[in-house]
């Protein structure tokens, strides 16, 4: 019966002019998901045999160990000493030649810039440290520094005999890892870091602008995954409160980057105005430059107009807390008692495994924890132990300084790391061959 619908005998067939087929994949493609496959084995286990490989990947012996040749011919893989230990055939443990690999990991602080230079095993080459107070230092007067640093570093790592993979710029802000810019929260501009850095520097392989906090989160979760934990929160404490959020092991930045933005929650309505416009926000009740006026309201304008003073008022507090300050441990405990009200949204919110507080919460952890962990118990909907939900980084036990030891600088360090550990697994040999 032929057609009725006057609709149907005008309507235009498809244009099927910019239509592309999907690519088959070829050999070299194959070979590359293979090499990536051996690669992340290996990651996860840390040793692993041949036989161990072809066992894990499905793959057989013979390719598990043409791969394995071309990854030990380009120095990606090492192959340790036999075991004495082993029953049967020996057959020597492969692992990733980290140490071989280098990372520039760039952490623009709100009060520091610092650039280091470190192989992928976390033996840390390199240092510089750049100061400035809080309200001198914004990142797009910064980039040329930001830019020499890392020459510097990359020359260092020449130096030292290290294949250079990567180039990883920590910030604070609105980060778009795929686009390599940074944006404001409040006018929304755009910085392009990672075009200009790769402009200036034509050698670096790859430059990855990523949130602190995020880093800070990955080199948490990179802790805390053999022990079970999917699903991570981290909450780093500096001037402000950043946090970053891993679920399923994978971070979670949301549809635009902005995930994870809670320090504008309001938890206070009749609490300090914020720079938002709002107040009460979550940053004003528990970042730094708030609990520092709070507890230390004679030293606070002074100890702000220091380069890189953030160090130094950690130091105040916890003297004063030491010295049993009651103001100052009326301060913290305060403090610690919104970090709690708000570690409870966000637990009620997203049940994560774990909670992790770094940056200067850690340092001052005695004096704030207690309160953090009561109000976490209170404000929780579900049944908690609030101690083992939420607990300290101990990824650095040093107490919070300028340099080395800082506990949030061990962790963006460690994020970095993880970014570019990850692209030498997806790709090793185009990352080794340069």
């Amino acid at each position: 019966m032929p057609n009725s619908d006057p609709a149907a005998e005008t309507m235009a067939p498809p244009d099927l002019s910019g239509y592309q087929p999907p690519r088959m994949l070829g050999n070299s493609d194959v070979r590359l998901h293979n090499l990536s496959v051996v690669m992340r084995t290996i990651h996860t286990r840390a040793t692993c045999t041949r036989a161990e490989l072809a066992r894990a990947t499905g793959l057989t012996k013979t390719a598990i160990g043409g791969l394995v040749n071309d990854l030990l011919d380009q120095g990606v893989l090492v192959e340790e000493e036999f075991s004495a230990h082993r029953v049967g055939r020996p057959s020597a443990p492969l692992r990733i030649a980290r140490e071989r690999f280098a990372a520039v990991v760039v952490d623009i602080g709100a009060t520091y810039l610092c650039t280091t230079l470190s192989d992928l095993a976390g033996q840390v080459h390199t240092r510089e440290t750049d100061l400035a107070s809080s309200q001198s230092l914004r990142v797009s007067d910064r980039i040329e520094l930001i830019t020499s640093r890392i020459g510097a570093a990359a020359a260092a790592a020449r130096d030292n005999h290290l294949r250079l993979v990567g180039v990883v710029v920590a910030a604070h802000g609105i980060t778009d890892a795929h686009r390599g810019i940074l944006r404001r929260h409040t006018t929304k501009d755009e910085l392009d870091i990672a075009g200009q850095i790769s402009e200036q520097l034509p050698g670096i392989p790859f430059v990855l602008v990523e949130n602190d906090a995020n880093l800070a989160a990955l080199a948490e979760w990179e802790r805390y995954r053999t022990d079970g934990v999917r699903h991570l929160i981290s909450l780093s404490g500096e001037l402000s409160i950043g946090a970053g959020i891993v679920l399923d092991g994978r971070l979670h930045e949301g549809r635009s980057g902005y995930a994870g933005s809670f320090s504008h929650i309001t938890l206070d309505p009749a609490g300090p105005e914020c720079t938002c416009g709002r107040s009460g926000c979550w940053r004003t009740l528990v970042g730094l430059h708030h609990v520092l006026r709070n507890a230390l309201p004679e030293v606070a304008t002074g100890l702000e107009q220091i380069p890189g003073y953030a160090p130094i008022a950690v130091d105040a507090l916890i003297a004063a807390a030491q010295a049993e300050n009651k103001q100052v441990l009326d301060a913290l405990a305060t403090a610690g008692h919104w970090l709690g009200e708000g570690t409870a949204n966000i637990v009620n919110a997203l049940d994560p495994d774990l909670v992790v507080v770094g940056g200067y919460y850690a340092a001052v952890a005695p004096w704030l924890m207690p309160a953090a962990h009561d109000a976490l118990g209170n404000g929780a909907l579900m049944p908690i132990d609030p101690a083992q939900l939420m607990v300290v980084s101990d990824l650095n036990s040093a107490p919070y300084r300028q340099g080395a030891a800082d506990v949030e600088r061990a962790r963006v360090l460690g994020g970095g790391l993880h970014c570019v550990t990850e692209r030498l697994i997806e790709t090793p040999l185009a990352l080794a061959s340069l």
